[in-house]
């Protein structure tokens, strides 16, 4: 007997489209940074858009990147821990508080 499924796409594949949604393009944003206690002599770099970059931080001075997601993003919890992977990869540690 023959399986008729399609092969499953590995995490964060596109399936089909190779244009990247803006959701994509852009690392998920923490809210804040805990304090890690970690000397922060190190010279962190925004960037010009705005938006912060893990790669922009190799030593994890800023601190544990906390995300509030909303309720709408926290509904499929798998797929923002994907999101969020970027940040725990290069943290060691994220702290995630649930919307109420």
């Amino acid at each position: 007997m023959e399986d008729s499924t399609p092969p499953l796409s590995p995490p964060g594949s596109s399936s089909g489209s190779s244009d990247l949604t803006e959701e994509e393009e852009i690392p998920i944003q923490p809210a804040f940074f805990y304090p890690s206690g970690h000397n922060n002599t190190h010279h962190l770099d925004d960037d010009d858009n705005g938006y912060l970059s893990p790669d922009q931080d190799p030593f994890a001075a800023r601190g544990i990147p906390v995300f509030k997601p909303t309720y709408e993003e926290f509904r499929d919890f798998e797929k923002y821990m994907e999101r969020v992977e970027i940040w725990g990869r290069r943290s060691g540690i994220v702290k995630v508080i649930p919307p109420k």
